[in-house]
Order: C-alpha cells, then sequence, then structure tokens
C-alpha cells in the first residue's frame, strides 16, 4: 500500500522502527506534541525527503526501491528547532530508551536527498551522536578523522603561503599605516615573528575541533588552557626576561609549537581510548 504524505508541519521521518521497541513509544511521544511521525516504507528509499514530507516543488518520481538499502533505524527530523529537538532527543534518556545512532535533520542541502543516500552520509557521521548518546565510537567512525588529515596538508599549504607573504611584505604593510623607522623596525620584527606561529595555530586548533565533534568538550577546554595559561602567559615572563622584546615577539610561536607536541600527544591518548574498529 502506498504511504500518503500530509503537508508540511512538524515531523519526523521514521526508518525500520516499525517492529522496533521503541516505535510505539516515539509515537505517543510526537503525537502528543502535535508532531507528525511519518514511518517511510522500504518502496519509497530512493524518493526525496522533500516529496515524503510532502514539500512544496517536491514530487515522488523515479522507481521504486524493491528492498530497504540499509537496515540501521533512522530518524530525521523536520522544522523542530531549538527546544523541540533537545526535547526530543532528552525523550530518550528520560524513558530509558537505547538511542537512534542515525540522526539527522532536513536542511536546504539535503531535503533534495533520498533516504538512501542520507543513510550513508549519516552512517560515516553517526559518531557525533554515538558519542553524544554514550554509544562506543570506534577509531574508524570517529567523526571528523578523516576530515583531519585530509584537511591538514590543506592548511599547512595556507599557512606557509601566509609565512611567505609576510615574510615578504610586512614591512610594506606596517609603513602603509606608520613611517616611523623604528617603529617599522619592531612592527616587522612583530609580524614576521607572529605569522610564524600560524602553521602551529593551525594545528592545535585542528585537534581542538575534532575533540568537540566526539564530544569531548573537557579535552577541548583544557587544550585551550594549556595554550593561553600553561604556555603563553609563562612564556612571556620567560622569554622577556631572557631577550627582552624580541622574547616577547616570538612568545605566540614558541607557544603554540610546543602547544602542537601537547596537542597531538592529547589526540593519539583519546584516539587509542576509543573502541577498536569492528571487521567488516
Amino acid at each position: 500500500m502506498e504511504a500518503v504524505y500530509a503537508m508540511p508541519g512538524r515531523a519526523v521521518l521514521l526508518y525500520n522502527l516499525t517492529a522496533d521497541p521503541r516505535g510505539p513509544k516515539l509515537r505517543a511521544y510526537l503525537a502528543g506534541r502535535n508532531i507528525r511521525a511519518i514511518d517511510v516504507p522500504p518502496a519509497d528509499d530512493l524518493q526525496p525527503l522533500g516529496a515524503l514530507l510532502g514539500l512544496p516543488g517536491f514530487e515522488k518520481t523515479g522507481p521504486s526501491s524493491p528492498v530497504r538499502t540499509f537496515s540501521e533505524p533512522m530518524l530525521v527530523m523536520f522544522a523542530m528547532q531549538g527546544n523541540g529537538m533537545s526535547e526530543f532527543l532528552q525523550f530518550f534518556r528520560s524513558e530509558g530508551l537505547s538511542p537512534v545512532a542515525l540522526k539527522a535533520v532536513v536542511t536546504p542541502t539535503n531535503v533534495s536527498w533520498t533516504s538512501a543516500a542520507l543513510s550513508r552520509a549519516q552512517a560515516r557521521a553517526c559518531g557525533v551522536f554515538a558519542a553524544k548518546e554514550g554509544i562506543a565510537v570506534t577509531k574508524n567512525e570517529a567523526p571528523g578523522r578523516e576530515a583531519l588529515f585530509a584537511a591538514a596538508p590543506v592548511g599547512q599549504a595556507v599557512s606557509v603561503v601566509c609565512v611567505a607573504l609576510y615574510r615578504v611584505f610586512a614591512g610594506p604593510v606596517i609603513r602603509f599605516f606608520i613611517a616611523e623607522p623604528e617603529t617599522v623596525r619592531l612592527g616587522t620584527q612583530f609580524l614576521q615573528a607572529r605569522c610564524f606561529a600560524t602553521p602551529f595555530l593551525f594545528l592545535s586548533f585542528h585537534v581542538v575541533h575534532f575533540m568537540q565533534a566526539i564530544d569531548r568538550g573537557p579535552v577541548s577546554f583544557w587544550l585551550a588552557a594549556i595554550r593561553q595559561l600553561g604556555l603563553n602567559a609563562p612564556l612571556l615572563f620567560c622569554l622577556n626576561a631572557l631577550f627582552g622584546m624580541t622574547g616577547i615577539i616570538w612568545t605566540q610561536a614558541a607557544a603554540d609549537v610546543i602547544n602542537v607536541v601537547i596537542s597531538y600527544v592529547i589526540y593519539a591518548r583519546v584516539v587509542k581510548g576509543l573502541a577498536p574498529a569492528q571487521p567488516a
């Protein structure tokens, strides 16, 4: 029997939850809050999300899927901004329900995607939700890990270009604002030293963002605290005492070099503590 989808409003698309024991409680919760619970049949896995929600401008097109294209339960939320989404996710905890790892929000980007495409994308990124819901995040599933290593060389390339440009144009940049020779000399030294820290600063914040992605907020906090309070401030006084103004100029670069080493040691320990990847 072909599923019938109503016009838009707050809604949640449900997949593989028809026979799931969590299904009845989910539907009761949503009905009590006037949120449509839409059980998407396997035949509609290749249809756009917008068509499943009854959004204007979207129609069911193409062939029907003969079988379900994925086996994991999935929730896709529509028009549940703000507290509505937080309350919905909190519902799982308050009812003692095991979490649904694959969750997504309908956006202008994915509204034209099929359920099959969305499930594949969410399967790759499910570590974000898994970490927040207390599910073991595996080394392969840790969200952002692939992006971390893919983006690192790009970021380093941009950083090196910035360092080179500042080395060449630091003097002209300072003279554009102030022409006094001593100020130009000191300003040129400062910019050249400051930009030297850019590649290391990039790597440090790369690790911070990774920790946030896997819900290691305290680790992100301590990485920032180590950089600012544990390294920057003490080095400022030490290098000033040892080298005067030159030491102050190079404080940022020295702190970021040390911080990169500390960040990647912590990163290695965190990744080692993640659940080992399961064989395919």
